[in-house]
């Protein structure tokens, strides 16, 4: 599978999603090449290895349904992160 065709696949898995909530953890998966996650209720997100510092435990994450961006609310401010900018990582669909 090609790396746009596995972008097509999160990307879609992405935006079907609606997130207002809580980062509770980060989680690394060693067995899916170090993929990093966000995880919050009951869900989790694969992030951007570039991300990992801008996310923390305790973050507010919004993310409206149909959209690629979220929005990361913390006590220094409100950093929006777009997955079409990061393209060239290669992110798992296993979540």
């Amino acid at each position: 599978m090609s790396v746009d065709d596995m972008n097509v696949l999160l990307f879609k898995k992405i935006r079907s999603k609606s997130i207002k909530s809580i980062v509770t953890k980060k989680s690394i998966d060693y067995t899916n090449h170090g993929a990093i996650y966000v995880v919050y209720g009951r869900d989790s997100l694969p992030i951007h290895t570039e991300w990992d510092e801008k996310i923390k435990v305790g973050d507010s994450i919004l993310k409206p349904k149909d959209s690629l961006k979220i929005m990361i609310k913390s006590n220094s401010g409100v950093s929006v992160l777009d997955y079409e900018q990061n393209k060239e990582e290669i992110l798992t669909t296993n979540f």
